[in-house]
């Protein structure tokens, strides 16, 4: 699912850039969702890059998203302009993952709400521009 020349610090700190965007594109993120990115991140993180694991480097990057109070654009923007430096190297497979990926977020408190549904439509944008 992830190419191998995306495992590493960088793509798992903006991955958690991109899960906080939609998180909080709504100004908040809600307790289910934060169970909703566990549960993904669970299922996806499964990298040992150094003495680090993929999921610490997702949650430690989110903790910090948080405690900064980052704005949800400026997590996407950050997402984006990584993607952009590295667009070669988004699968189309990986893209498909990273889309279904932030509708689980954004379904999983009481359905899409605008800022969710404009962040999202960004990201469906962004890879589309491709």
């Amino acid at each position: 699912m992830i190419p191998e020349s995306l495992r590493n610090i960088e793509f798992y700190k903006h991955f958690a850039s991109l899960l906080y965007a939609i998180a909080n594109a709504d100004r908040t993120i809600e307790v289910i969702e934060k169970r909703k990115i566990v549960e993904i991140v669970k299922d996806i993180a499964t990298d040992t890059l150094g003495s680090l694991n993929s999921e610490d480097i997702i949650y430690e990057t989110l903790r910090a998203l948080i405690k900064q109070q980052c704005s949800s654009e400026r997590a996407f923007t950050t997402f984006s302009e990584f993607y952009y430096s590295n667009k070669k190297e988004f699968t189309t497979e990986l893209k498909a993952t990273l889309l279904s990926t932030c509708d689980k977020i954004v379904h999983a408190f009481s359905g899409r709400n605008k800022s969710e549904l404009i962040v999202y439509t960004k990201l469906v944008l962004l890879f589309k521009d491709a």
